[in-house]
């Protein structure tokens, strides 16, 4: 079943490790990745990550293309307790440049910033909740 998700912010990631790790986040915005938000308004579910404890990190797809024709993504979380984490992994060549755009949640819901997909950019959603990330496969989607 696919979601639909509306939100104010966006974001987007990827790579191919087994969980992010925050030593490795981006320092400042890279090609608009973890910088100026973009509203992307609409957006499609493309996977998610699920927990025992109902926390859940989806990564999610516009689908107006709002970023100068390109497409955008960014994770959803939802059921967070305080203190999880939810992380946009991406990176632009097959283990190369990784990046993570990511956030802490309050409880409730969270999102990341967004992160356009020009060509060869790779995305996935993770989720750290009791004390453990969990990842969705990495997507590289045109």
């Amino acid at each position: 079943m696919t979601r639909r998700w509306m939100v104010a912010g966006v974001a987007a990631g990827l790579l191919m490790s087994a969980a992010p790790a925050e030593a490795q986040a981006a320092a400042g915005p890279i090609n608009y990745t973890c910088g100026p938000g973009i509203n992307a308004h609409n957006g499609i579910e493309v996977a998610t990550t699920q927990r025992s404890n109902g926390a859940f990190a989806a990564l999610v797809k516009s689908t107006n293309r709002p970023y100068k024709g390109q497409n955008v993504f960014w994770v959803h979380g939802g059921q967070l307790h305080k203190g999880d984490r939810i992380s946009l992994d991406w990176g632009d060549g097959y283990g190369h440049g990784y990046h993570a755009c990511q956030d802490k949640a309050k409880g409730g819901g969270a999102h990341t910033r967004g992160v356009n997909q020009p060509s060869g950019r790779w995305f996935r959603a993770c989720l750290k909740s009791s004390n453990r990330w969990t990842c969705t496969k990495w997507f590289g989607i045109a």
